[in-house]
């Protein structure tokens, strides 16, 4: 049997499969839910997992490893690498059920722990040590983790060993959390700046859009909902507008507001406001903000209850640039 690493209180050595009867011990002691999709929990089952990590130590050099416990010299689980495919998966498809896209496959970090052995550290003890090796020895460049939606033990020994959250995934056909932890001894070297295409600039937004709903659930079906308008002539010409946006939770941006010269101070202004307040009140937006500057409308926004809340000195250079808002 070949030990790969050895901490405080285990060892974690290459599975045989003379631990067969051990293995189905743990796996059947009600820690965690076995899907039937994977097949019959019975000692076929069992060894049909040594097998799979006898050929992972072969072709890849890693795999899960058995965890021994130093004082009982007991197996009490396993913990390692292994090569997994992971789909992509967007937050609405999994809230319909209907999780699906493309593989990739990812090396994952995946650990498990005799119930009633939990509550010692012996996997966050595990795991911390196959993550430095990963990363030290076998030179990974990331490795991830998925996790179940309901599993929050598994999630806080992700955490504590230096994973966070990624993305939402599907993995094995059940929808789950992707945790990655990234190698940066070995990406920083290959990382590289570069001018981004709309396209890479949408996935940038699409990230950030994907962690913000994990932060604070999004109050409306769509990110942002545009609020524009615009005044037109006779001759359907435009003489002004405004542009806003009710954004992620149902709070409104104005971005611009113009009027063209001959038609100012004529009410205009406000009745193309007063159109974006009545549809944020109908969207049942609490808050409107806007930034203007001083020789823009900030004596237009006060008289329609708006309040300055920043200052931005100097921004253009001689000028001053205020951040407004109106509780509705």
């Amino acid at each position: 049997m070949k030990k790969i690493l050895e901490t405080d209180r285990l060892i974690l050595r290459n599975f045989v499969m003379d631990d067969d009867k051990a293995l189905l011990e743990i796996m059947s002691d009600g820690g965690m839910p076995h899907s039937v999709q994977f097949g019959f929990l019975d000692i076929d089952y069992a060894r049909g997992f040594l097998n799979r990590m006898l050929e992972s130590y072969k072709d890849n050099g890693f795999g899960l490893w058995a965890v021994v416990e130093k004082a009982s010299v007991k197996l009490i689980g396993y913990c390692g690498i292994h090569n997994v495919k992971i789909n992509e998966a967007d937050l609405s498809a999994i809230a319909r059920s209907e999780a699906t896209a493309k593989a990739e496959e990812k090396p994952e970090l995946a650990y498990r722990i005799y119930k009633k052995l939990w509550g010692m550290g012996f996997a966050t003890e595990a795991a911390t040590a196959v993550c430095d090796y990963a990363f030290d020895v076998l030179k990974l460049p990331e490795i991830v983790s998925c996790i179940a939606h309901d599993n929050e033990r598994s999630a806080c020994v992700a955490e504590k060993v230096g994973l966070s959250y990624w993305k939402e995934g599907v993995f094995k056909g059940i929808p789950c959390r992707v945790y990655r932890k990234i190698n940066e001894k070995v990406t920083s070297s290959r990382l590289t700046f570069s001018p981004a295409t709309q396209q890479e600039a949408d996935y940038v937004e699409s990230k950030l859009l994907e962690f913000n709903a994990r932060q604070v659930a999004f109050t409306q079906d769509k990110p942002y909902i545009n609020l524009n308008y615009v005044l037109k002539d006779d001759a359907n010409c435009i003489m002004g507008g405004i542009n806003a946006t009710s954004y992620l939770w149902n709070i409104v941006y104005i971005g611009i507001l113009w009027i063209d010269k001959p038609f100012r101070n004529h009410g205009y202004g406000s009745k193309l406001l007063n159109n974006v307040e009545a549809e944020a009140k109908r969207l049942s937006c609490p808050l409107i903000h806007l930034d203007t500057f001083d020789f823009q409308a900030k004596d237009f926004y006060l008289k329609h209850g708006y309040e300055v809340f920043g200052v931005l000195d100097d921004c253009p250079r001689g000028h001053t640039r205020y951040f407004m808002k109106k509780k509705l």
